[in-house]
């Protein structure tokens, strides 16, 4: 019953056109990240985006950590694991929801590249 009314919403919402603008976006957004010091690559999985952070310690750095609090006060919910971040947004995300989030997603990079550079990192 749950995996009937799944393929409902499917189609009725038209979530595969929503999933479509959604990796537009990042195909449209992510690249320009790796302009910031502290990106490495990005990659982009259907309707995931995944930054990699310049950190040679990999997932056990703790920089993951950094990133969720100035998300979080910024009330963004992302996925940080280590130097990884993963950015899922709901298929119900607007145009101007996912271009809000990737603007903070760039703030909060450019002020960890700036702190980097500053810290001698």
């Amino acid at each position: 019953a749950v995996a009937c009314a799944s393929l409902e919403v499917f189609a009725t919402e038209n979530c595969l056109e929503k999933v479509a603008l959604i990796n537009r976006k990042f195909r449209e957004r992510l690249p320009k990240m790796t302009d910031l010091e502290c990106v490495s690559e990005v990659r982009i999985v259907g309707a995931v985006g995944i930054i990699e952070l310049n950190n040679g310690d990999g997932y056990l750095v703790n920089v993951g950590q950094v990133l969720l609090k100035e998300f979080l006060q910024r009330n963004i919910l992302l996925r940080p694991l280590g130097n990884i971040l993963y950015f899922m947004p709901p298929y119900i995300s607007e145009e101007k929801e996912l271009d809000w989030v990737f603007d903070e997603i760039e703030n909060v990079l450019t002020n960890l590249s700036k702190n980097a550079q500053t810290s001698g990192n």
